[in-house]
């Protein structure tokens, strides 16, 4: 009886295994470090344009926090263009990390005499 070299099939093998580990691992660490979004809605108490900032007084975030009034970075300048003091709006809180910042901000109520147009309803 011959003996068959078993040395191809279990480099094979091997292979299969380091390769899905490493994909486990990739993907564990994509979970780790992942960006979570919240829906955030409130009122607009001041903004800051050079910063790239609002102050907003916003509603609970379930899962996330409490209301408060704070502090956001606004990462995109027509975000930040549309809005005014006393505005009520929406946006996305985007949180990765220690770094958090609002996208998709949308005004769903005006202050009567602010003098911002409601830009996107």
């Amino acid at each position: 009886m011959k003996k068959k070299n078993a040395t191809p099939q279990l480099l094979v093998v091997i292979a299969l295994l380091i390769t899905s580990g490493a994909c486990g691992r990739k993907q564990n660490k994509a979970q780790e470090s992942g960006t979570q979004y919240y829906k955030l809605s409130g009122t607009v108490q001041s903004v800051d344009p050079k910063d790239h900032a609002m102050v907003l007084q916003h509603c609970d975030i379930p899962g996330f926090m409490a209301d408060v009034t704070m502090r956001y970075s606004v990462r995109k300048e027509e975000d930040l263009q549309k809005v005014g003091s006393g505005n009520q709006i929406e946006a996305d809180l985007v949180v990765s990390g220690n770094v958090a910042y609002l996208e998709n901000v949308r005004i769903t109520a005006r202050v009567k005499g602010n003098d911002k147009e409601l830009s996107d309803k």
